[in-house]
């Protein structure tokens, strides 16, 4: 997906801001930028606050960097299993993660 230059811009500063916040924590390494993840995303929420009640429509870019996050873990932990075992995992391996995955996705096409 092709962005326009203040969007481009935009990412940009929240990238610059996270990590300059990161840089500042009172943590440090993972821990810092846990930190600032977990305070970014409290932050974000706000904004979905409508009226002292959570407007869902405007959640689903949440949902869909959960969906993203787990996707790629369960990526990760195939490859991960192929490197350690020579062999490909058992479903049940990433079972829980493709549910999540599906229900997530089922809940995110019920609010559009």
């Amino acid at each position: 997906m092709a962005y326009s230059q203040e969007q481009e811009s935009l990412r940009l500063a929240i990238t610059n801001f996270i990590g300059v916040a990161a840089a500042n924590s009172l943590y440090e390494g993972d821990n810092a930028t846990r930190n600032v993840i977990s305070l970014f995303l409290e932050e974000l929420v706000k904004y979905v606050i409508k009226d002292d009640t959570i407007d869902i429509k405007n959640t689903t870019p949440i949902f869909r960097a959960c969906i993203y996050v787990l996707t790629q873990r369960k990526h990760d932990i195939i490859i991960n299993y192929r490197n350690s075992f020579g062999a490909e995992p058992n479903a049940t391996l990433t079972q829980d993660i493709d549910q999540l995955i599906e229900l997530l996705t089922e809940y995110m096409n019920k609010i559009k």
